[in-house]
């Protein structure tokens, strides 16, 4: 049997090796599936690696918050190599299977990588243990995709999809003001004016239920909604 190539790219190197070792454990068992993992740190070679060489079973990447906290479009479009490589990935070699490794916790921004890629494997790290790896490559040698405990009550309907309607510049106000940004200093950061920042806070408020559209309501909510 051939082994399941798998690309693991993360810039984190205890992280990388720490699953590379989880299936090189497993190539030494008595299973008849053999694993061969390799290290990507640069996310910019590997792209361009995956786009040449295009051998792999697996791609696993390690999603940045910052590709949904940029500070501008411009900061957005030339450092989330993270969701450019899935995004290819999935349109290129669609028989491959991706896995996301992240340190996100929001409930929003999971969700919208689930619909945006549907990963066969989704690994949320501060909620990972050894023994989590070595079920997660039971689970790939046995066929079958792994999500982090977090991720699969998220699969099961206990987010609430309503918030689907907050768009990215939606999230990127309440992050803001989650970081204590006043109102009137937010068109420093997102592309609209005082009023324009206003309409949409009142249209987040509304989602939220809330009466009322000032800042610290609208972070209360947010973080007892796991919006951030």
């Amino acid at each position: 049997m051939l082994p399941i190539n798998i690309i693991i790219i993360e810039k984190v190197p205890f992280v990388a090796e720490t699953i590379q070792d989880a299936f090189n454990y497993f190539k030494g068992t008595k299973s008849s599936v053999e694993f061969k993992a390799v290290i990507e740190n640069d996310f910019e070679k590997a792209f361009t690696r995956i786009k040449e060489e295009q051998t792999f079973d697996y791609y696993f990447v390690n999603f940045f918050s910052y590709s949904y906290q940029a500070s501008n479009y411009k900061e957005k479009s030339t450092k989330n190599y993270d969701e450019k490589i899935a995004v290819w990935v999935r349109k290129h070699i669609p028989e491959a299977k991706i896995g996301v490794i992240t340190n996100i916790t929001s409930n929003y921004k999971l969700i919208q990588i689930i619909k945006k890629l549907n990963p066969d494997v989704f690994l949320i790290k501060q909620e990972t243990w050894l023994e989590d790896l070595s079920k997660m490559v039971f689970d790939i040698s046995m066929g079958r995709g792994y999500f982090s405990p977090m991720l699969r009550n998220i699969v099961s309907m206990r987010y609430d999809r309503k918030y689907e309607q907050l768009d990215n510049l939606d999230m990127r106000i309440v992050h803001h003001l989650s970081n204590g940004c006043p109102t009137n200093q937010l068109p420093k950061h997102i592309p609209l004016t005082i009023s324009g920042i206003e309409k949409r806070k009142r249209k987040i408020a509304k989602l939220f239920g809330l009466n009322s559209s000032k800042s610290i309501e609208i972070v209360r909510e947010a973080r007892k909604q796991g919006i951030i």
